[in-house]
């Protein structure tokens, strides 16, 4: 059986980093890459709520349970909605 490919990183700090790259160059290049502005600001605000989460599931010193939980159904929620915006709109450029 053929290894399965991931093009979304598994680890969360690569996964942090990926996301932060791929908005910035949706935001960078939409205009070239027929991306309509109400899907590339769906994109960055789904970052903004992510961000936060991240970084305070992150504080090893002051997050609490909840906080991982939090940022890992947040992570959930934004991978899948990369998923569905790379077929969308990146897949074919």
């Amino acid at each position: 059986m053929p290894k399965r490919v991931y093009f979304i990183p598994r680890k969360d700090d690569d996964f942090f980093t990926f996301q932060r790259h791929l908005v910035e160059t949706v935001v960078a290049n939409k205009a070239v890459w027929g991306i309509p502005d109400s899907a590339a600001d769906a994109l960055t605000a789904r970052r903004a709520e992510y961000e936060p989460l991240y970084h305070k599931s992150q504080d090893k010193g002051n997050r609490t349970q909840a906080n991982v939980l939090a940022h890992r159904q947040m992570r959930k929620t934004y991978e899948k909605e990369i998923r569905v915006f790379v077929k969308g709109y990146l897949m074919f450029n």
